[in-house]
């Protein structure tokens, strides 16, 4: 019997594992290749049983550094519907394993992008594109992919929007910026996030298709679409927001409906970052959505106020049906005038109401171009403001809810949109808000 010394084991161990890794290499190579006419099935039981079962279990524990050889064969397996099978019909674990990469602890951007080329594959997938790209020339393998794509997309839909939260929480939107030194390593850091962030949210986009019948699977979609919001344009362009806009009006009706049973607490978030984005939003097709989101919302609601700004809100921002891109300004107009005129006073106008009309009042106060707008969303603030002034007269101490309310519009929306209007480069805005600091003063 041979005693082998602890230093010759050590070594042969290591010459082992350079073994594996260099054969394990030369089979990604090999996939990547994808020889013509050419069938690796008969070798993927031992393909797996050799390189893929034993390392499967400590897959999130041993890969979250970089995008090793193991991850580049998985991804291997997606690059032709030929392989797709590959990657799933010899271990059902094999897919969800890969997608659980994406909450491993300390997990480097590298790895999620790697998994997130996998899933994107995935849901990007068309037969009509494999045959026109010549991935196969095969229209049955290119058919059966598809049905291969979409059943594991949709068995995973839960698991996938779980893990998208962590990543969202944890991968920062940041504009793209350039420089030099450790500042400038941090800043292309961040760039680096902020595109894999906007990738997130196109896959996110892609799986909302697949989360159209489970009321958990919308309000989980949602959730992780509404923050996006709230950053501003420099890290998220709005036309991104306009596509999450589109999907919150598939979806707001799902998750809302009475027989999802939704919290309390759900419409009136929904109606805060909704109405924020009136403040913020400026192309006509998002604030086109925005106000068909809000009624929506407030069709959910049993407030007859916020059905009346909803409808408010609707006209103030109507397009033209004749000129393509035109604003309606009758329409416009007769929602000013059936605020500034009556509603204005109406008890029935609560604060929760006067959010919405707010944001769009302060965004449109700002309008350089058109007068009548300008001077009559200026008009509509100084109504609130009157309004305010009569609760505090009948309740100085502010000791009404609705009081507190009505102030916590005024230091939240309003205050905040004056500062601003201050800064703008048009003498006559900055002349239209000093009005309007002028009646607040009073």
């Amino acid at each position: 019997r041979t005693h082998l010394s602890r230093g010759t084991i050590e070594h042969r161990k290591s010459v082992a594992r350079d073994v594996r890794h260099l054969a394990l290499k030369c089979l990604a190579e090999i996939f990547t290749l994808h020889p013509p006419n050419f069938s690796f099935a008969p070798y993927m039981p031992c393909i797996y049983a050799v390189a893929i079962n034993p390392r499967l279990a400590a897959l999130s524990a041993e890969n979250t550094q970089n995008s090793s050889v193991l991850l580049r064969l998985l991804k291997a397996w997606t690059l032709t519907p030929d392989y797709f099978a590959y990657l799933t019909a010899y271990n059902e674990a094999t897919f969800p394993t890969l997608l659980d990469l994406l909450v491993a602890p300390k997990v480097q951007p590298e790895v999620v992008a790697l998994v997130l080329d996998v899933l994107q594959t995935f849901l990007d997938y068309s037969p009509e594109d494999a045959l026109q790209a010549g991935l196969t020339d095969d229209p049955r393998v290119a058919a059966d992919a598809a049905l291969l794509a979409r059943d594991n997309v949709q068995k995973h839909v839960s698991r996938i929007l779980s893990h998208m939260r962590t990543c969202f929480a944890t991968v920062p939107f940041t504009p793209a910026a350039r420089g030099a030194g450790p500042a400038g390593q941090q800043q292309q850091q961040g760039a680096q996030g902020g595109a894999l962030a906007m990738r997130q949210i196109h896959i996110l986009s892609r799986v909302a298709e697949y989360a159209t019948s489970q009321a958990a699977d919308a309000r989980a979609l949602l959730d992780l679409l509404l923050p996006i919001l709230r950053k501003p344009n420099a890290a998220v362009p709005e036309r991104t927001k306009g596509h999450v806009l589109r999907m919150m009006v598939r979806f707001v009706p799902i998750v809302l409906a009475p027989e999802a049973a939704p919290p309390a607490t759900l419409l009136p978030a929904y109606l805060d970052v909704v109405s924020a984005c009136f403040g913020r939003l400026r192309l006509d097709g998002s604030r086109t959505t925005l106000a068909e989101i809000m009624q929506l919302l407030a069709g959910f609601s049993s407030a007859p106020a916020l059905v009346a700004a909803a409808e408010i809100v609707r006209d103030i921002n109507s397009l033209s049906q004749e000129r393509l891109g035109g604003a309606d300004f009758e329409v416009r107009l007769g929602g000013y005038a059936r605020l500034n005129e009556r509603l204005w006073a109406a008890p029935m106008l609560d604060s929760h109401a006067w959010v919405p009309l707010l944001h769009n009042l302060t965004f449109f106060a700002q309008d350089h171009e058109e007068m009548s707008i300008r001077s009559n969303a200026a008009y509509g603030l100084a109504r609130f403001i009157t309004r305010l002034a009569s609760a505090l007269r009948d309740d100085p101490l502010a000791a009404e809810p609705e009081t507190r309310s009505l102030g916590r519009c005024l230091t939240a929306i309003v205050l905040p949109a004056i500062r601003h209007a201050f800064n703008s480069k048009y003498e006559i805005v900055r002349e239209e808000y000093l009005g309007v600091l002028r009646r607040a003063v009073r």
